[in-house]
């Protein structure tokens, strides 16, 4: 006989049907929670690396660390909400901007070195044994400045190497 009156074997079966889900549910929920502290830990701790590498001078390898975190942040997954994602994003973003701007200023100064290195190339190139050449930057210092950073460059290192070559 069928119990319809919420007593009987049906109702402790839906009883038992409701504790479990219920418990299934308590699970998937604690997990998720471990889930997002995790994600949480991993950003905040590539964020305290990114702000690192911002300040360094190793750009080479930075570089490619920098690429490898963007890929550990993308596979970190939710922090929990879109306010703390988005909180955390900002942080990490904007160390890798400073990173990523500061290793184009370095290029650009670099760059104004070597093409001083070259013109002082052309320059002996086209000197025959009878010319002097002259080199009216600052041969004394064995740095150049560019945009107010001192960045190593010896004419006269220059100079050498190119007449041993």
């Amino acid at each position: 006989m069928i119990d319809f009156d919420g007593k009987g074997f049906f109702a402790r079966l839906k009883k038992v049907k409701d504790d479990e889900f219920e418990a299934v549910l308590d699970v998937h929920f604690k997990k998720q929670r471990e889930n997002f502290k995790v994600a949480k830990a991993t950003k905040e701790a590539l964020i305290k690396e990114a702000k690192a590498l911002a300040d360094t001078k190793e750009f080479g390898k930075a570089n490619t660390r920098m690429n490898d975190m963007m890929g550990e942040w993308k596979a970190s997954g939710s922090a929990g909400s879109k306010d703390v994602d988005d909180q955390l994003w900002e942080e990490f973003n904007k160390a890798r901007k400073t990173f990523f701007e500061r290793r184009a200023k370095d290029w650009e100064n670099r760059k104004a070195g070597f093409e001083a290195a070259k013109a002082i190339k052309e320059a002996l190139k086209l000197a025959t044994k009878r010319d002097i050449v002259i080199l009216a930057g600052k041969g004394h210092e064995p740095y150049q400045e560019i945009n107010g950073e001192k960045l190593p460059f010896d004419e006269r290192i220059i100079v050498k190497e190119l007449l041993e070559n």
